[in-house]
Order: C-alpha cells, then structure tokens, then sequence
C-alpha cells in the first residue's frame, strides 16, 4: 500500500520529560496533557506507521478511511475499512502496525500510567485487569461521542485541562467496562 519512505516509527513513552505525546509531531494535529492522559486531534496524510508505548491507548476514527492495514505485536495486518467511530485499543507494551491510503483522522488517547491504574482501582475495588481490543473495524457510538468531545476541546482556541480530564475519566471508565476482563469482575459483583 505504502512504500517504505512514508513509514513512521512512533514511540510513546510516560517518563519522556518533553510530554507522553511528544514523539507524535506536532504537525498531526492540536493536543493537550493533563494530569489523567493526553489527547491528540490527528489528520495524518496517506502513510504507515510502527506504533509502541508504556500507556494505556485508544485510537477513535473520526472520518472514514478505506483500505486500511493493521496488526498488533506480530500478527498478520488485516485489511478493513474504518468507518467513522472505529475504536482501536492498544494495551500498554503491545506494538500496533498501521498504513493508510488516505488521510487519516483520529483522536488518539492516551493515559498516564499512574492515573489510569488509579481510576482502574477505584472502579474495580483494586481487582487486576488488563485491556482487550475489540476487532479491528469495531464501532463503538459512545467513544466517538467522547472522542468528539476532547478532539473539539483540544481544538479549540481556548481549552480547558479540566474539561478534558473529566472526558478522559469518562472515556477511560468506558474502556475499563467495556473493553477489558474486569468487565468478568463486574458481571461477578454485580450478581451477588
């Protein structure tokens, strides 16, 4: 699809001193950090990329992208079209290869390792989980609600750290529940 000089090797990484999010260029798009996590608006033109981090990562696709290739850590790349609210959840420490043959726009989400686990703990009354992607070309309405939400606020003239860590709260609550085996904690909690 792409050749090898659109390819880009991204590293997240929650102790860089310049920010979590500094190894994605600033011209992607507007972004902004907060004590919970981080929060990107992207437009990236056709390319590839080889994508690792120490955080806790959600991708939501904000406008379709045909054709697209992706696999985690190293399995095969499967091809699908990503339709607008496509959520792609990338555990910490799992290595996630991407390419795109149009422009691609996102929110990419990111958090902090200490705050994620922190809300983790208070939802899930200090049980162990660990999250779980759904399938490529998964649509998930309320992230992209979500991700609208922090792609507008980090756009806006005028953003507020406070705002996006509430809607990072709400979004990381949102993949705890949904998208890892805590939600088995849960189901169990609930039915005694």
């Amino acid at each position: 699809m792409n050749g090898p000089h659109n390819h880009n090797l991204v590293e997240l990484d929650l102790n860089c001193e310049a920010g979590m999010l500094s190894a994605i260029p600033n011209k992607v798009g507007p972004r902004l950090e907060t004590p919970m996590g981080g929060v990107i608006d992207v437009s990236r033109p056709p390319g590839s990329l080889t994508f690792h981090t120490n955080a806790e990562f959600a991708t939501v696709i904000l406008a379709p992208s045909p054709n697209m290739e992706a696999a985690f850590a190293s399995d095969r790349l499967q091809t699908f079209d990503a339709a607008v609210g496509m959520l792609v959840v990338n555990p910490s420490n799992v290595d996630r290869t991407l390419k795109w043959s149009t422009t691609k726009r996102n929110a990419a989400i990111a958090f902090g390792a200490t705050a994620y686990s922190d809300l983790a703990s208070s939802e899930l009354e200090g049980a162990s989980w660990e999250l779980r992607p759904p399938k490529f070309g998964h649509i998930d309405l309320r992230a992209l609600r979500l991700a609208k939400a922090m792609a507008s606020e980090v756009s806006a003239s005028t953003s507020n750290p406070l705002y996006l860590d509430a809607l990072l709260t709400v979004f990381g609550i949102h993949l705890l529940r949904h998208y890892s085996n805590a939600k088995l904690h849960l189901k169990a909690t609930a039915s005694r």
